[in-house]
């Protein structure tokens, strides 16, 4: 990522780095389980240490699926087989 950084700082680019999602995943809960968690932390202290933005779309989407529940989330999410 320090690459990607210093050439888009090199070109003028403002950058604004956002946190990967989780799969959808509940296992005999109501609750998403988080499987990011080490992403979202590296991503925000990698923020941190070099003064770029981070939006936490994990944590977003981690909440609202708590919210929805197991069911009420499935409309986000593709369902099929690898083949189709």
């Amino acid at each position: 990522m320090k690459v990607f950084l210093d050439f888009a700082k090199e070109k003028g680019v403002n950058l604004v780095f956002f946190t990967a999602t989780h799969a959808r995943s509940y296992s005999g809960t109501n609750v998403a389980a988080d499987g990011v968690e080490n992403h979202r932390e590296a991503m925000r202290q990698f923020g941190i240490q070099y003064g770029v933005p981070v939006i936490d779309l994990d944590a977003y989407q981690v909440e609202l699926m708590a919210e929805l529940g197991a069911e009420g989330s499935r409309k986000f999410f593709c369902h099929g087989t690898s083949t189709e």
